[in-house]
């Protein structure tokens, strides 16, 4: 494969960012945004957040969670999430 001028033939792995952290949508100012460790010679790459995980289990994670993986203020949230996540079947 022909290298492009400029390029870095050494080049390490970055984060590929993928969304703004949850503090960011919700309009303060938050961390970084979450991302892809890339490169990965994985088949299910790192996704970096709040925690580091395979992306794989961070996707389970937010389907057991109604697509809301992080803790709720009140019942009602909590109940809201769980008939969401209801019918979702693990990746």
């Amino acid at each position: 494969m022909a290298r492009r001028p400029g390029l870095e033939s050494e080049a390490g792995p970055f984060v590929l960012p993928l969304a703004p952290d949850r503090l960011h949508k919700e309009n303060v100012s938050g961390g970084p945004p979450y991302g892809i460790i890339l490169p990965d010679a994985c088949v299910d790459g790192l996704f970096i957040g709040e925690t580091t995980m395979p992306f794989v289990s961070y996707l389970n994670r937010v389907f057991r969670n109604g697509g809301f993986p992080w803790p709720t203020a009140s019942d009602s949230q909590w109940r809201v999430k769980q008939a969401l996540a209801k019918d979702l079947l693990p990746l």
